[in-house]
């Protein structure tokens, strides 16, 4: 079974990435004639049959949560697979968010963050007007209303212009 090792604290830091793909069609096809069978899989075929589309990922936040054990008493074995399955579970949660970024559906999670942005700085940027003064304030509305207009025109349309696009390469 291996030696046990002990630890007061074991404690790996949350991991933030933002994950970006742009790939061709001739991933998919390379993957099939060099796969050994990946056309066959059911999901590989039907990655296959929307071709590039589906093989654009832009700016998907992936945020893993930090791993902390205390006082762990294991064997190395057993630690790397605690850790193993911390990190498996952590990337199955966020899954949604790839799926969330894929250009063909125009990048919803972009989408959200953008309007969240807006609406976060609608009614933040009054509330720390206020505080000072009511001049202050009327420039708090004027900045949180102006924030809100941008993140909202540009999410929308930066999610339609990555639907047309890529409608546009999957017709090409």
């Amino acid at each position: 079974a291996g030696e046990k090792c002990y630890f007061e604290l074991l404690e790996l830091q949350p991991v933030l990435v933002n994950l970006s793909f742009y790939g061709t069609g001739a991933i998919l096809q390379r993957a099939s004639s060099e796969g050994g069978g990946l056309s066959y899989n059911p999901m590989f075929a039907s990655l296959k049959a929307l071709g590039v589309v589906i093989t654009t990922i832009d700016r998907a936040p992936i945020a893993l949560n930090a791993l902390v054990l205390e006082r762990p008493f294991a064997s190395q074995r057993e630690l790397v697979a605690s850790i193993r399955n911390h990190y498996r579970t952590q990337l199955i949660q966020q899954l949604y968010k790839l799926v969330g970024s894929f250009e063909f559906l125009g990048n919803p999670v972009g989408l959200v963050n953008n309007l969240g942005t807006g609406v976060h700085d609608f009614f933040y940027e009054p509330a720390q007007g206020i505080t000072k003064s009511p001049a202050e304030f009327l420039k708090g509305v004027s900045k949180g209303s102006s924030s809100l207009l941008s993140h909202s025109t540009y999410g929308f349309m930066n999610a339609a212009s990555k639907v047309t696009g890529s409608a546009a390469k999957s017709l090409a």
